[in-house]
């Protein structure tokens, strides 16, 4: 079957515009948003969201709240990841397989990140320490939740993609609305979470592009092959 009725855009196709450097660009912003809060001051919305901290909630705020908390935690990301990587393994996408790996390195990278930045000064200001820019499960959501969602998209299962469209829009404001993080975490998570996304849909771009050319090679071989048995058949005498 050729690659684009699979949903697997050949590279340098139509469907696969250019965007190998966006990825640094964001990662850069990400970079220059924590430099901001360093020397210029906090980011709109930070205060209000630190503020949220220590307020009361009604009850459908704390679950809309707990539920991205639990989506975001080891048990159930791992369980996610191993579930479609068995799904795409078994529907012999091995390209999607690989990029979703590729998507899941946004986890360990915003780790270092975490380490390398340190705290916001409001943050740290407030909590005396801690870890929070960016935030790990916005940056999880959008890149690996993301992912999967684009790769539904391909493959129409729509309502598969709408269900991840949904979970990437509310990742954010799920982590500020009871002051679990900083609005600007949030912004550098949705920064993050988009890098690693368009690098893993690169990769699965450039597998599939490898795969048709290989295809193609294969398919010319076989017409040689073929032309070459189909004269070997002919009476050396009709050669003449």
């Amino acid at each position: 079957m050729p690659l684009h009725e699979k949903g697997l855009p050949v590279a340098g196709g139509p469907f696969s515009p250019n965007l190998s450097g966006l990825p640094l660009v964001l990662f850069l912003l990400v970079i220059a948003l924590h430099l901001w809060l360093v020397w210029v001051g906090s980011f709109p919305g930070d205060r209000w969201a630190l503020r949220q901290g220590f307020a009361p909630h009604p009850g459908w705020v704390r679950d809309y709240a707990s539920f991205f908390q639990h989506l975001g935690t080891p048990p159930v990301a791992i369980a996610l990841v191993a579930v479609a990587l068995v799904v795409l393994a078994r529907s012999g996408l091995l390209a999607a397989a690989l990029g979703l790996l590729i998507a899941c390195c946004a986890v360990p990278l915003n780790a270092i990140l975490k380490l390398v930045l340190g705290p916001s000064p409001v943050w740290s200001a407030a909590y005396h320490g801690g870890h929070n820019y960016p935030s790990g499960h916005t940056t999880f959501v959008v890149a690996v939740v993301g992912y999967l969602g684009v790769i539904a998209w391909r493959h129409e299962r729509r309502w598969l993609a709408i269900v991840a469209a949904l979970l990437v829009a509310g990742v954010g404001p799920a982590r500020v609305v009871t002051g679990i993080h900083l609005v600007s975490d949030v912004v550098g998570g949705y920064l993050l979470g988009t890098a690693m996304l368009l690098v893993a849909l690169r990769v699965v771009t450039g597998a599939a592009g490898v795969a048709g050319a290989a295809g193609a090679g294969g398919g010319a071989a076989a017409m040689a092959a073929g032309a070459r048995a189909a004269w070997s058949a002919v009476p050396r005498r009709s050669r003449r």
